[in-house]
Parts: C-alpha cells; structure tokens; sequence
C-alpha cells in the first residue's frame, strides 16, 4: 500500500486514517495529527513497524520547530495531556542504554525526555509518525 500523499510505500498497514497527515512545508514532510498507539511500548512499535520504525518518528529539533509555531501547537493539540509521543533519541549515551526519548506536552509547557526503557510502555505515551515527501524525479 502507498501513501496517497507522498508516494511512499507503506511496509505495514497504519491503523489511522491517510487524511491524518499534514504537509510542513518548513520540514519538508508530513506529519500525522494524532498520536496513536497509546500505552506501547518502544520495542511493540518496533515489532509492528519494522526495524527502521526511529526514522519514521520526529527529531527533537523537528519537534521543536512545531511546538514554536502557535498554528502547529494547535493542529497537532500539543501542550495538552493527551500529546505525548516517541520520538528519535537525541542523547547517544542514552540510546547506547536502551532508552527511548519522549515529547510530553502539557497545557502550559512542553519537554523532552529520554529515559524511558524501550520495553516499557506507558499509558500516556503514543506515536506519531512522519514521512518525508518523495518526488516524483527519484521513483
């Protein structure tokens, strides 16, 4: 199956809605607006998605892009309770543990962190995923 907005091949059927992404231009990708998969854990999502699955997850600089415009805040509800997600390590002393980094974001702030076991799930925790746009001169 392909993505109908990028091209992509989609190795693993996602459980949300093709409509669910959205285009930033500023990253040049797409970006899921909700957060799925809530209460799994780094390695079940490793399991479903393959083992690439950390490139399909936002950077931290990505994030931080997103999280300082007022209009992605609201696309993509952050800063409220029910936005905390995966995303890409960014510590590699971290990563080299087994730890998975997180975006917690909260009604009044947001905030990195990156000392989660990949085998433990939190219920709060989900994941949204991005895909970079694919042009038609490289298929």
């Amino acid at each position: 199956m392909k993505c109908k907005h990028c091209g992509q091949e989609i190795v693993k059927p996602l459980k949300v809605s093709e409509d669910s992404w959205v285009w930033i231009p500023e990253l040049k990708l797409y970006v899921e607006k909700d957060v799925h998969h809530k209460n799994h854990s780094y390695d079940q999502l490793k399991e479903i998605y393959g083992k690439d699955f950390e490139k399909m997850l936002l950077t931290k600089s990505q994030v931080e892009v997103l999280n300082a415009s007022e209009t992605y805040r609201n696309i993509f509800k952050m800063r409220t309770w029910a936005n905390d997600f995966f995303i890409q390590q960014y510590d590699s002393q971290a990563k080299k543990e087994g730890y998975v980094a997180d975006f917690f974001a909260y009604w009044d702030s947001a905030d990195f962190y990156c000392r989660g076991y990949s085998w433990d799930s939190d219920y709060f925790r989900g994941v949204r995923l991005c895909r970079k746009k694919i042009s038609k001169s490289s298929k």
